[in-house]
């Protein structure tokens, strides 16, 4: 990406010798602060921008500098106004939406980890077996459902194996065989660990990243597992699975039990429509109802390098509205010299290039223009070296078999 340098909107000098935020557009710099502070501060959930400007008036930098510098932790959904028509269901329409919204869950992992000292002889079938196992602080009896059982039959585990135990998801892994046996035999391919120095029990809490539209897709798969086989047939392979309605109301009633217990945070993300004007009426009017009945809805921003038009009224009743500068020559010209040396092209080749840098941003008035034309320019002069090496090399051999 062409602003892939980019890391904050305010204004920055790093040690290389080139800014990593945005030039000039101070004014638009300021009010994409504001919205920086009023997303992190979650008071964004619903709300719009309209960003309007003419074309290479940073504003997809604008866009990128806010992703950049909120982090991963909200996400970050970009869609053309093309791939949003008449025809788009309203499953697809709030997928889209459900895929801006983070959760942080909080996990915690019950485990059990230690030396197999005795266990129950383990068959097929069984409903429950128990183990006792081991550690440096202690022994502890467990006792596991007959699914455990396939696991220990698998993976061949005895007395004197090391074992992780995770409750939660009934795994039962082989770590490898204590350390205390490594004398047992002479030819052993055997992996020898430690016995565990803590207890037996512990809980281990993680906390993991997804979106709302990741947990949709995990259930409806779920769900649709257990369809008759009369419905499934009608169901083409690569289809999509979408939640019905119920299914969303089901998991948006855990998420807040979830959030109530203070075991996962909402991050409502960003949605970035572009060439918002090409939008239909009817697809503007159905956005602005899902904004208006999702307390959860992440913050949209319209880009549009065009005057707004009539049908986008609803959408410039309830958007900020941000206008962008016109970049002039010598701006264009500085911001593509800027992305060149975060390229790591040299100081001294983009001075020699001074002119024509100058003449194609006063004519082009485009920065990505420009920043081809250097390329191209300098890879040619490269290009044209190596034929002149490989030209002189090709007539001293001549020379070299003539003697």
């Amino acid at each position: 990406s062409i602003h892939s340098h980019l890391i904050s909107i305010e204004s920055t000098e790093n040690c290389l010798g080139y800014s990593d935020s945005i030039l000039y557009q101070n004014s638009a710099k300021k009010s994409f602060s504001f919205l920086k502070s009023l997303i992190l501060s979650k008071s964004h959930a619903g709300l719009s921008l309209f960003l309007n400007g003419e074309t290479s008036s940073s504003k997809s930098a604008l866009i990128y500098a806010l992703k950049q510098s909120l982090g991963d932790k909200y996400p970050f959904v970009e869609i053309s106004s093309t791939q949003l028509s008449s025809e788009t269901s309203n499953s697809n329409l709030l997928s889209i939406f459900r895929n801006a919204i983070g959760v942080r869950l909080r996990e915690v992992k019950e485990l059990y980890e230690g030396e197999v000292v005795s266990m129950d002889e383990i068959k097929k079938d069984m409903d429950s077996f128990s183990i006792l196992m081991r550690s440096a602080m202690g022994t502890k009896k467990v006792i596991l459902d007959g699914y455990s059982s396939l696991s220990f039959l698998e993976q061949r585990i005895k007395p004197g194996d090391i074992i992780l135990i995770e409750t939660g998801a009934g795994s039962v892994r082989r770590l490898g065989r204590c350390d205390s046996y490594s004398t047992e035999f002479d030819l052993e391919c055997e992996r020898y660990i430690p016995l565990p120095k803590g207890e037996v029990y512990h809980r281990q809490v993680g906390v993991k990243d997804v979106t709302l539209a990741e947990i949709d897709d995990a259930n409806a798969h779920i769900s649709s597992e257990f369809e008759t086989p009369e419905n499934i047939i009608y169901n083409e392979k690569n289809e999509k699975n979408f939640a019905n309605e119920s299914l969303l109301e089901e998991i948006d009633k855990t998420i807040r039990f979830y959030e109530a217990r203070e075991n996962a945070v909402i991050c409502p993300g960003i949605v970035v429509i572009k060439d918002c004007h090409l939008l239909s009426e009817n697809m503007a009017n159905r956005i602005v109802s899902v904004l208006d009945e999702k307390s959860w809805a992440p913050f949209v921003i319209f880009v549009s390098s065009r005057e707004p038009e009539n049908h986008l009224d609803k959408i410039l009743e309830r958007s900020f509205f941000i206008e962008t500068e016109c970049n002039e020559g010598n701006e264009i010209k500085n911001i593509a010299i800027n992305r060149l040396k975060a390229e790591g092209f040299a100081e001294n080749e983009l001075l020699k290039m001074d002119e024509d840098i100058q003449k194609w941003s006063e004519n082009s008035r485009n920065a990505k223009f420009v920043i081809q034309m250097v390329k191209l320019k300098i890879n040619g002069m490269n290009e044209e070296m190596d034929c002149l090496k490989s030209g002189k090399e090709f007539i001293r051999r001549l020379f070299e078999q003539s003697k």
